[in-house]
């Protein structure tokens, strides 16, 4: 027997332990603060950095899937130089609140829908106390005083074309385990070259989804779009490993070929 075997029951034997136990936890936390999973801190963890040196090199509206109630919208609308940028969100209590916050912000556009692969009318599941979490799926985590509400769904085809949205620069979708269907509701607008960047998540709420990051990795690259993860001080290629399923949460970058050597990236 290895070395390297012998090792490993002998630690798999101490599975429960005190001490075992609390080193398993920081050796975790150490790898999840590795590879920036769960750090939703837009500040932080590099996605405000990739975003402004993204906005500054590329043209176009920016699409702001899930806006919830601005937090997104307001970090990045400095950074967009007179160009427009549309808030969607479907939920009509957090769109009144989205509304509040962008009020007085000329480029932001707050629109009352959500996008998918149809247009329909849709219940969503939402927590007035953590709307954040708000999806079509069943809530990643069970808040008291949850309700369903119907919400008008479209394409983003059928929006960029009734808008006259000639390019996007940064397409946002943060719409917990949505992402998919969003996505190919935006198949045209895909076909015609008109998107530079994608940001999305993948986490928790792709479980119910059913969709792996490998489902995203191999969507984007059939579109010649190749996917990075985000670093605070880097954007760094995705190399599709099974290990990477981890659904604890991450934020990745989706860039057209065109667009992959950008400066500052």
């Amino acid at each position: 027997m290895s070395l390297k075997t012998r090792t490993r029951s002998m630690i798999a034997s101490r599975h429960g332990g005190f001490l075992a136990s609390r080193i398993a936890r920081l050796c975790e936390q150490y790898l999840n603060a590795y590879n920036n999973i769960a750090n939703w801190d837009i500040a932080t963890n590099g996605e405000l950095r990739a975003l402004r040196t993204l906005l500054a090199q590329l043209g176009g509206d920016v699409i702001d899937v899930g806006a919830n109630e601005g937090q997104w919208a307001r970090e990045v609308i400095p950074f967009l130089n007179g160009r427009r940028i549309f808030s969607f969100e479907p939920i009509p209590a957090i769109f009144a609140q989205l509304q509040r916050n962008l009020a007085g912000l000329p480029q932001a556009i707050p629109v009352n829908l959500g996008l998918g692969s149809r247009a329909q009318e849709l219940e969503f599941n939402f927590s007035p106390a953590v709307s954040t979490i708000s999806s079509a799926y069943p809530l990643i985590y069970d808040e008291p005083g949850g309700e369903t509400v119907k919400c008008r769904v479209v394409t983003g085809d059928e929006f960029v074309e009734g808008n006259d949205i000639e390019r996007i620069s940064v397409l946002k979708i943060d719409v917990e385990g949505m992402e998919a269907d969003c996505l190919a509701g935006f198949e045209r607008t895909f076909a015609r070259g008109a998107v530079a960047a994608v940001q999305f998540e993948h986490g928790p709420s792709h479980v119910h989804s059913g969709h792996t990051l490998k489902h995203f990795i191999d969507w984007f690259g059939q579109r010649d779009f190749r996917v990075f993860a985000v670093f605070p001080n880097a954007l760094r290629p995705v190399e599709y490993d099974l290990h990477r399923e981890t659904y604890a949460g991450q934020n990745f970058f989706a860039l057209h070929g065109d667009h992959g050597g950008l400066a500052g990236l």
